[in-house]
């Protein structure tokens, strides 16, 4: 079988076979609607004891690409799982693993799209949290780290011992979280377990042995080797599709076209997919996953936007609030309203990492964090244009860009030639990110290349925005889709920066009183929210 025969369907075709009984919280795309259905004709139950019980070989991958609505697939067939072995009444258990920068956007598009409760599973002692909230939540959010530390502890070795992992899976800390009796695994951006050695594979591997159904969720499933799909497949069913180890995929499917080194007489080896291997590999990659392009969703409109939050770090809330005190309090000693667009600067520093007036940089930078993951996901196959509001900020973006081997142009303020660096990024193919200041790259240019646009700040100004936006979406080039994400600080003032923006306003008014700068400052200035 092959999941993206699904595509050939109409959509009046796919409604028709949704599941008697069984409907949808908010409207699926089209896209949306086939992915849920590939994937649950992947979960295949069993009848026993006049009940149904799920198979324990079952998952499904989405592998469509960032930005088509993956997230929302996997809450229907969570939801759907609930329908079909739960009645209905709200009793589906579900461990979501996902980006640190991205639990609280999961538990977001839960209550979106579901009347289930979710759970962001942080703080030191994560187990006792999901054991106390086992019977009232649905969905249990946990980062990567977070489910490493919950999960693991350190082994005690003696000095100068030669072992692989320093750290080992702790069973009767598994055995707690698994006492929740889960009914998925979701596993969003799930190429962060492509290695069969680390300790993300290890802990998943061993959770989803014991959990019934398995949901993939990622738009990069392997990056330049075919090699990162066994840990992956295996995740899905133990090594049904492909092999049960490594060692066993890799010797089937690829030969060793490497090389020796013969000033230190090292073989260096380079596995490759032998020719018949290749074929295998290609028939088999959608027996139990689907995959839709951008291009392939209709659905979607030509301007596409995504919010995306971020935590605070600890230090950065402090300071966060120590500013908001400090600048109240100063202000109802003097006068009773406040210049709110300069005032508001040191606010949108600190949630960029910075205090520019001390020179001051957080040790952790969570908004960079989570760039650094959206990135990941696109440049290999979309250019990306960034856009930010302060200096430090280019050269923050600028340090990212260089760890992750990204090649770049800038457009700023201090950049010399822009012509050769416009041209750079629309004709060179490495050239996958340009990283611009509204005044420099935000009008009079085209950078049609991208299909990407990421805020990695707001100015107030509405036109300036508009004007950036048009950078990326020009009326003269062919008809396609383009992708706008705003970095937002949840409860901070860049809330209400995009919220603002999006219903076409300035910002700022000339001046707001105490309490109303308070409200913008934690993004509550309105019932709404972005």
């Amino acid at each position: 079988m092959n999941c993206n025969d699904i595509k050939l369907l109409s959509r009046k075709e796919l409604e028709k076979i949704v599941p008697r009984g069984f409907s949808f919280h908010t409207r699926p795309w089209t896209n949306q609607l086939a992915s849920f259905l590939a994937a649950i004709a992947c979960l295949s139950p069993e009848k026993k004891e006049k009940r149904l019980v799920p198979v324990k070989i079952d998952g499904f991958a989405d592998t469509s690409d960032m930005g088509v609505g993956k997230t929302k697939v996997a809450i229907d067939v969570c939801r759907y799982i609930d329908f079909i072995f739960h009645a209905s009444k709200g009793k589906v258990k579900v461990l979501v693993v996902c980006l640190n920068s991205a639990v609280e956007n999961w538990a977001d598009e839960v209550r979106l799209h579901s009347q289930l409760h979710p759970l962001c599973v942080r703080g030191k002692d994560r187990l006792s949290l999901v054991e106390e909230m086992s019977a009232s939540s649905n969905f249990f959010i946990m980062s990567y780290e977070g489910l490493r530390a919950a999960l693991s502890r350190r082994r005690k070795l003696p000095k100068g011992a030669k072992v692989r992992h320093r750290t080992k899976i702790d069973r009767s800390c598994v055995k707690r979280l698994l006492a929740v009796k889960f009914d998925a695994l979701v596993v969003d951006e799930s190429h962060k377990v492509k290695s069969p050695t680390s300790r993300n594979f290890r802990i998943l591997a061993t959770l989803g042995a014991r959990i019934p159904f398995r949901l993939l969720l990622t738009g990069t499933p392997f990056g330049n080797s075919l090699l990162d799909l066994w840990a992956q497949y295996y995740l899905l069913d133990r090594g049904k599709t492909f092999a049960s180890s490594f060692s066993k995929y890799r010797d089937i499917y690829f030969e060793d076209r490497g090389r020796l080194l013969e000033s230190r007489g090292i073989w260096i080896p380079n596995y490759a997919p032998s020719e018949r291997g290749l074929r295998i590999l290609q028939s088999k990659l959608y027996s139990k996953a689907i995959r839709y392009s951008e291009s392939e969703v209709a659905d979607l409109p030509d301007k596409v936007y995504r919010v995306v939050k971020y935590t605070l770090s600890r230090e950065q809330e402090e300071a966060y609030s120590k500013a908001t005190e400090d600048l109240l309090k100063v202000a109802s000693q003097r006068f009773k309203r406040m210049d709110a667009a300069n005032k508001s600067m040191v606010f949108r520093q600190i949630c960029s990492g910075f205090i520019k007036k001390s020179n001051f940089v957080f040790k952790s930078n969570p908004k960079l964090d989570l760039l650094e993951d959206l990135l990941e996901g696109l440049v290999s196959e979309h250019k990306v244009v960034i856009f930010h509001e302060f200096i430090m900020e280019e050269a923050f973006i600028e340090s990212l860009l260089k760890k992750m081997g990204i090649g770049y142009a800038v457009l700023g303020g201090r950049t010399k030639d822009k012509h050769a660096h416009i041209r750079r990024f629309e004709e060179e193919r490495d050239c996958r990110v340009v990283i611009a200041h509204p005044l420099s790259g935000g009008a009079s240019i085209n950078l049609v290349s991208a299909t990407y646009c990421v805020f990695f700040s707001n100015g107030d100004k509405v036109i300036n925005r508009l004007q950036c936006e048009k950078r990326i979406h020009r009326k003269t080039q062919r008809a396609r889709r383009v992708f706008y994400y705003d970095l937002i600080g949840a409860n901070t003032i860049e809330n209400t920066i995009v919220h603002r923006l999006r219903k076409g306003v300035d910002v700022f008014y000339k001046t707001l009183s105490q309490e109303e700068f308070r409200r913008v400052l934690r993004g509550q200035e309105e019932k709404e929210s972005v």
